[in-house]
């Protein structure tokens, strides 16, 4: 993508990251002998398949990774104190509910996975919302299912043993809800697990819900034209029941579990696999906890927990491993994201693992609402395409600030360790500045990747500079060094080291 900016400011700019103060190179060393060169090939190889086999949650893992998974599942079941945060954080309600479990098998639930169980479930919740609240329990097996629709009061407990599955018949996901896809408000195919205006709902227990999710990421294929659709009816300020697409035609899939305009929120213990898109997806929600949870989806735009214009947000203790984002937070997009200004604040999010993203922990693009008020720590990643993302573009608006990452530490990023991009995408309005994001008070200290294609790119605008970016504590090994920053304003790096290998040698 062409960057913007003319050549003084490059070259002003150039000097942070080419100057002594910020890089140090490695050298190369003597020259392998030709039994080195078939060793490293050979271990090239045996990480080529290695990578083939950990990557795709379509098939059965190795008993090597599943039993890495055991061990990283068994160490978070630790639950790691709240770390001092560097704004004023609300406290945050969690559900509590009373003693009294309503089992899905008491009102006709069959296992096996070949019978429909959805009218069984919503009889189980609505049973148990009029008794006043308690759990709805999915014992051991595996359970078909359609859309779940919770309830005020419902805890639906899944317990260790037991999995949902989700039908891909499309019937079982009408009638058409109220939802946003990408940023955007729409009525669609209802979320696998969905609930609207309720408060105090969970979902606990130590099984699985599976989105048999390869049907629905099939759309990505042929879903461009309805994107583009709805992004034009959201422009022209078209009212919601002009946006209908829950047809098989239209193919925006629906997320995996969505909580819109929802209060005292948690998710615990339990296992989410094979989402259709987004993956844990909070919309227009408060003070919500999730907890010792694990995504483990790898398919395109299935992020692994997406907060979406929601406020009072605990993650930690979690594992994530996810086809796009692993950690994304979102405030809405573009026209409609201004139109709601509803931001996503007061968010924690810390002690958590990502095994793979396309980005480890990242913000946007979709923020029209606004983002502030962020604080990451303790965060360790394998590895993503990206490290930390910042990303929007003009016709956005919104503003990014108050964020602070720390104690980060990441194995390989494919591409770049740290991206904040405001040039990113392309714009329905490309040359309108009116609404430029802003993007300031931005911190990222204590930071260390062992492997990087690019170690850093920062692209501000020149209408809106990135403003008071620290970068301090940084060590990245990279290929080579970050594209030289273009408009930035204030900002002050401290102990910035891009670590140049040259792994071509």
């Amino acid at each position: 993508m062409a960057q913007s900016g003319n050549t003084k400011n490059k070259e002003d700019r150039k000097r942070l990251l080419s100057s002594r103060s910020l890089r140090k190179f490695v050298g190369s060393g003597d020259q392998p002998a030709l039994v080195g060169i078939f060793a490293v090939l050979l271990l090239g190889f045996v990480f080529a398949v290695f990578e083939i086999f950990t990557t795709s949650s379509f098939s059965v893992d190795p008993p090597a990774l599943a039993k890495e998974r055991e061990r990283k599942r068994f160490a978070a079941d630790v639950t790691t104190p709240m770390p001092e945060v560097p704004f004023s954080m609300p406290k945050i309600v969690e559900p509590s509910f009373p003693d009294r479990d309503c089992p899905i098998t008491e009102f006709g639930a069959v296992p096996g996975g070949k019978v429909l169980n959805t009218e069984s479930i919503r009889k189980a919740i609505a049973s148990c919302e009029q008794k006043g609240g308690g759990r709805v329990v999915v014992p051991k097996g595996l359970w078909l299912s359609g859309a779940i629709h919770l309830k005020s009061n419902i805890n639906l407990h899944v317990e260790a043993g037991g999995k949902i599955l989700f039908s891909n018949d499309l019937s079982e996901y009408l009638p058409p809800v109220f939802s946003r896809f990408e940023g955007i408000e729409l009525m669609n195919y209802s979320p696998f697990i969905y609930a609207r205006d309720a408060t105090n709902i969970a979902i606990t227990g130590d099984g699985e819900l599976d989105g048999n999710g390869k049907m629905w990421q099939d759309w990505n294929k042929v879903q461009e034209p309805s994107l583009l659709r709805l992004e034009k009816l959201a422009d022209q300020g078209a009212p919601l029941a002009e946006r209908n697409f829950a047809l098989a035609e239209d193919a925006l899939q629906p997320s995996f579990v969505q909580f819109v305009r929802c209060r005292n929120i948690l998710l615990e213990d339990i296992k989410i696999s094979r989402s259709p898109s987004w993956t844990i997806h909070p919309v227009y929600s408060s003070d919500i906890t999730v907890r010792h949870v694990e995504v483990y989806t790898d398919a395109r735009n299935t992020d692994g927990i997406a907060i979406d214009s929601s406020r009072n947000v605990v993650v930690h203790d979690s594992i994530f491993r996810a086809g796009d984002d692993a950690i994304v937070i979102k405030s809405g997009k573009d026209r409609d994201g201004l139109r709601v200004r509803e931001a996503s604040e007061n968010i924690v999010i810390h002690d958590v693992t990502v095994e793979d993203g396309h980005g480890a922990i990242a913000f946007g693009s979709e923020m029209s609402g606004g983002i502030r008020n962020v604080f990451v720590k303790n965060l360790t990643a394998t590895r993503a395409d990206f490290g930390i993302r910042f990303k929007s573009m003009r016709g956005r608006g919104g503003v990014i600030e108050d964020i602070t990452i720390e104690n980060m530490k990441m194995g390989r990023s494919v591409y770049e360790g740290i991206q904040v991009d405001m040039d990113y995408g392309t714009p329905l309005r490309p040359d309108d500045t009116s609404l430029s994001p802003i993007f300031r008070d931005i911190t990222v200290r204590n930071l260390s990747i062992d492997r990087a294609r690019t170690g850093l790119r920062i692209v501000g605008l020149p209408e809106s500079p990135v403003e008071n970016l620290i970068l301090e504590n940084i060590s990245i090994q990279a290929e080579k060094d970050g594209v030289a920053p273009i408009h930035l304003k204030n900002e002050q790096f401290r102990n910035v080291n891009i670590i140049v290998q040259d792994r071509k040698k």
